[in-house]
């Protein structure tokens, strides 16, 4: 049954204006899943272990975080100690000298009127999950990459198999046809065609392997793993699965869990916060402050009690003139946050178009895959009575090479396809974000304070 896509309301139209607190995501799930085989899921988990670059994407994470939590300390007094001690001597005078030593306690606290600290700690949360959706869309597209080059590395396998069966039926030939020479029942262009299909057949091999040699170097890489010769001991030579089978109806819903979209959307939120932040900066900051400790030009009595001193005040800072700096800190807030718009919407058209295509090579390739599969069917049988009627002295040996070339490719091509089937369904596995069935939702982790 051919698969549409409902373009359903991806989400609401407040949540593109304006969005300021992280909103639940749901984790990917694994991508893995529809295909049912043990040993790409194996292959996948240890690609998420031992990826470089996916760790790269999980430190970025932890970094945004850190961040996040550093900003929420603003929330909170601030607290420190500054201890200072000094003697001074004047010896062109006469030996004069004085001592003096202070070790203070000071508190300040911002009092967050106009909401700064506040609209900073949402932006910093905001890139917080932008990482971490990011992080998502680089699990999702490990997963997909492995999945593709797995079975890209199958079929290519199984295209080496046919195509060493071939050299090994042109040797045959060959010998054949040299004896028939030999007798004097065959002339010699059918010998030097069939050394040429020899020939050809070898060198498609050699082609096909170093093909294979090189998807084993980069699903070793993809694996965390140094290429080598050990590397296609991971994948299986036996026939290919059928493809996951799509529902018929898949709802617009399932986008919203696109990693890409939910990192545009914390990247969105993440500047309108930033605009509360440019707005605050016309109005003035009130700081509370208060300081406690000793002070005293005697060393030996520092710490007496006629020694401690103690203040506390408030302060406030009011911007009069900036030469224009805050209004131009709002209008480039301003910007960035309609870049973000921008961004948020071209990743929806982007997913939706992702969606479309996928959905398409699954159908068209479906088809060529059945049209294929009878061609090569039609392609052996032509190729089996060719060598009937050569053997039988009706035809030259022309004809029976034309049909195993002819059969030969389209076994081939059969192969190929079904690969490529099997790429396109993890193609749309990635661009419905991770798989078409439903998921539980989670919040992004809190960061650390």
């Amino acid at each position: 049954m051919k698969a549409s896509f409902r373009l359903l309301p991806l989400l609401p139209s407040a949540l593109l204006l304006l969005t300021v607190q992280l909103s639940a995501r749901a984790e990917p799930d694994l991508t893995t899943a529809a295909f049912g085989d043990s040993t790409l899921d194996a292959l996948v988990a240890t690609a998420f272990e031992n990826n470089v670059d996916l760790q790269a994407a999980a430190a970025r994470v932890d970094q945004a975080l850190a961040a996040a939590g550093a900003t929420r300390a603003d929330f909170w007094p601030q607290l420190s100690l500054n201890g200072s001690a000094r003697r001074h001597s004047n010896l062109e005078n006469g030996y004069l000298a004085s001592d003096y030593a202070s070790l203070p306690g000071t508190a300040t606290w911002e009092l967050d009127l106009w909401g700064r600290i506040r609209k900073g700690t949402q932006a910093a949360r905001a890139d917080a999950g932008t990482s971490a959706a990011l992080h998502d869309a680089a699990r999702v597209s490990l997963a997909a990459e492995v999945t593709q080059t797995y079975y890209t590395l199958r079929a290519l396998q199984l295209e080496s198999a046919i195509v060493t069966r071939s050299v090994t039926t042109r040797r045959d030939a060959r010998r054949i046809v040299a004896d028939r020479v030999e007798i004097g029942s065959s002339n010699p262009l059918d010998l030097a065609r069939a050394d040429t299909e020899l020939a050809l057949a070898e060198a498609d091999a050699a082609a096909v392997a170093h093909r294979t040699a090189n998807l084993e170097h980069a699903l070793a890489v993809l694996l965390g793993e140094q290429p080598g010769p050990t590397t296609g001991t991971h994948v299986s030579t036996t026939a290919l699965p059928s493809p996951p089978r799509v529902p018929s109806d898949l709802p617009a819903e399932l986008l919203q869990r696109r990693p890409d979209i939910a990192a545009a959307e914390q990247s969105l939120a993440a500047s309108s916060a930033r605009i509360g932040v440019a707005k605050t900066a016309f109005f003035p900051t009130i700081r509370l402050t208060g300081s406690a400790g000793w002070e005293s030009a005697d060393f030996n009595n520092f710490f007496s009690g006629d020694n401690r001193v103690w203040s506390f005040g408030p302060s406030l800072y009011l911007p009069l003139f900036q030469g224009g700096r805050n209004r131009a800190n709002l209008n480039r807030a301003e910007a960035a946050f309609a870049e973000q718009s921008a961004r948020y919407r071209g990743a929806v058209l982007r997913a939706f178009q992702d969606v479309s295509d996928a959905l398409a090579a699954n159908r068209f390739l479906a088809e060529q895959t059945a049209a294929t599969e009878r061609a090569a069917t039609a392609a052996r049988r032509a190729a089996n009575l060719s060598h009937v009627r050569y053997d039988a002295g009706v035809v030259s040996y022309l004809e029976v090479v034309d049909a195993e070339r002819s059969a030969l490719d389209a076994e081939r091509a059969t192969v190929r396809l079904q690969g490529q089937r099997l790429v396109a369904a993890a193609s749309l596995i990635r661009a419905l974000g991770g798989g078409w069935q439903r998921v539980a939702e989670s919040s992004v982790p809190e960061p650390a304070l």
